[in-house]
């Protein structure tokens, strides 16, 4: 978002892009939400299907950035009169890595590799991995916990929380049941992908709408016919919900708030106006995606 913003584009149409794009990348086999939904998969009683899904989801964020750059306007660059260094003469300045930063990159290429092939808990290996670097004096403690987005993570937990307590009492489980008696051939599909959406603007899309509504796309395709390869359906809930994480609500729209402020330094006003437009990009861009998961989009990579 800083390059984007000294290079003259609009910093949220860049921070919405980013996270697009990582949305898809992280849907890999072998990357950990990608892991983690293919578990939600199989365990649903479905074959594997990480591939598709990973392929589809390529699909869906593609329009969705594209969506965005046109939303915004993504061809008008700014002048910026005040900037005295080309973003060229800015790198020529910097400095190699020191010593330091080369163990910090070590550190990292581990962790990753920890919850690839190791399956340990994502999390908690970030917070191993950081304790490590600050006993090897890698950066200063105080300065460390001081960047920590707090108000960032205390959003993801507290609406974690309340997501989990609807679900306990069946919140969701009625909301769910409420859009299937609504379904048809033309809406199922919709249906499935809004209903991810909407709760992925208040929620983690991995942790809540995908396990739930993955486990009613068998009894919701039954009831219509089962004109759909559950596949499809499955990348409708997926795609649905993650293209609504840039909610200002979810965690990536949340990550773009921090990051947003940490960079600009917003008053109370402009904080408000970047929560507005990024729930109403949210909401906008979610919609498209309900209703292009019933143009068929998904059927090419159904058998991968």
């Amino acid at each position: 978002m800083s390059i984007g913003a000294h290079m003259g584009y609009n910093p949220i149409m860049i921070g919405i892009i980013t996270i697009y794009a990582a949305n898809a990348g992280i849907m890999t086999p072998v990357g950990l939400f990608g892991n983690t939904a293919n578990l939600i998969i199989t365990n649903a009683g479905y074959s594997d299907n990480s591939i598709s899904v990973f392929l589809n989801g390529i699909i869906m964020h593609t329009v969705g950035c594209i969506l965005v750059y046109i939303l915004y306007r993504g061809w008008r660059i700014k002048s910026n009169e005040g900037r005295t260094a080309s973003i060229e003469s800015i790198f020529e300045d910097i400095m190699p890595f020191n010593n330091n930063q080369k163990f910090t990159l070590i550190m990292l290429v581990f962790m990753i590799l920890c919850i690839m092939l190791l399956k340990t808990h994502a999390g908690l290996t970030a917070l191993v991995f950081s304790v490590i670097l600050l006993l090897a004096n890698c950066a200063d403690e105080k300065e460390a916990f001081a960047g920590t987005p707090w108000e960032t993570i205390f959003l993801c937990v507290g609406i974690g929380c309340l997501l989990n307590v609807s679900q306990i009492l069946g919140g969701l489980t009625l909301m769910t049941d409420l859009f299937s008696s609504m379904s048809s051939r033309w809406t199922v599909a919709p249906i499935l992908g809004f209903t991810s959406s909407v709760m992925s603007f208040f929620s983690l899309a991995i942790a809540g709408p995908i396990p739930t509504l993955i486990s009613t796309v068998a009894q919701v395709n039954e009831g219509i016919g089962n004109v759909f390869q559950p596949i499809e359906l499955i990348s409708s809930i997926v795609n649905g919900g993650y293209t609504a994480t840039i909610s200002p609500l979810s965690m990536g729209g949340a990550m773009i708030m921090a990051t947003y402020d940490q960079l600009f330094k917003p008053d109370v006003e402009e904080k408000n106006r970047v929560f507005r437009t990024l729930f109403s990009t949210a909401v906008i861009i979610s919609i498209i995606a309900a209703l292009l998961a019933n143009a068929g989009i998904y059927k090419v990579f159904t058998n991968m």
